[in-house]
């Protein structure tokens, strides 16, 4: 009887992956003005095994089961990961690719398992409507004008229009399930500014990896890519963050976690490069 391999790295172990998640509950926090964090599992950092160690008939399994190929392949040939010599390889991890990816891959990178049960969702959800400053909505207010004004012709919104947009990113981020008929993914795709609340959540800096440009089939760019850079958790004072960040690739609107490996033991070889991501890009802009 062959046993069936598991489809992603929580579901390596199903009993370890809920007692973390339990763990994770455990963690959610609200200050007295009502901002929603999570403590306890944030200062981890998942980290692989040094994979050249194992056979290769046991490498290609994991390849397989754990390594976001694709991903892998298309952001390399970008230049947009593993460009720096002095830096250690990053992997892309294989996460699902239910809408809820961006709460997984941030899941996965500091404990291993996913947001299956979806804390994160729920708190991310609920952090957003329960902002009572509205201290995010300015925020996200400013961020959108400003990219408004930056298109020739574009459309001024009234304060109405506004909220109404508002509104919608709240409802994105709702754990609700899309119902069936939607002839989509199980939930709704999240936005740049969901990564922002996220890391804020975290109060850890997470930086994404993407391309600036959207190709069609043919290899053409015909659309500008936002998510790409670094998301600072700017609501919290900086002893009250954790210093390193989570790192995260993007594409065609699925973020998988960007995981180090060990350094390889003695005597194999000297250490591999140090464990950072760049701040530029290969053409050091």
């Amino acid at each position: 009887m062959v046993k069936q391999l598991p489809r992603s790295l929580s579901f390596s172990n199903a009993t370890k992956s809920g007692k973390i998640r339990d763990l994770l509950v455990a963690g959610i926090q609200w200050t007295r003005d009502g901002i929603g964090f999570l403590a306890g599992l944030t200062v981890h950092t998942i980290v692989l095994p040094w994979l050249a160690l194992f056979p290769q008939a046991f490498l290609d399994i994991l390849n397989q089961i754990l390594v976001d190929r694709f991903m892998q392949k298309n952001l390399e040939e970008a230049k947009v990961l593993n460009w720096c010599r002095t830096a250690r390889p990053l992997t892309p991890i294989q996460v699902l690719g239910d809408g809820n990816c961006l709460l997984h891959a941030a899941s996965v990178y500091m404990s291993g398992t996913d947001d299956k049960d979806l804390a994160l969702r729920r708190l991310l959800f609920r952090a957003m409507r329960e902002d009572m400053s509205e201290e995010m909505k300015q925020r996200w207010d400013r961020q959108c004008r400003a990219r408004n004004a930056a298109v020739p012709g574009h459309l001024e919104y009234g304060s109405m229009e506004w909220r109404a947009e508002w509104n919608i990113m709240v409802c994105m981020a709702d754990a609700t399930p899309n119902p069936p008929e939607a002839n989509d993914l199980p939930y709704k795709s999240l936005e740049e500014f969901h990564i922002f609340v996220l890391a804020n959540i975290l109060r850890r800096p997470i930086i994404i990896l993407a391309e600036d440009v959207l190709h069609n089939f043919e290899g053409h760019t015909f659309a500008p890519i936002h998510f790409s850079g670094i998301y600072l958790p700017l609501r919290w004072k900086p002893e009250e963050c954790v210093r390193s960040p989570i790192v995260l690739a993007y594409l065609q609107q699925h973020f998988t976690p960007l995981l180090s490996q060990e350094e390889a033991p003695a005597p194999i070889g000297l250490a591999t490069g140090e464990y950072a991501v760049p701040l530029v890009k290969h053409d050091l802009t």
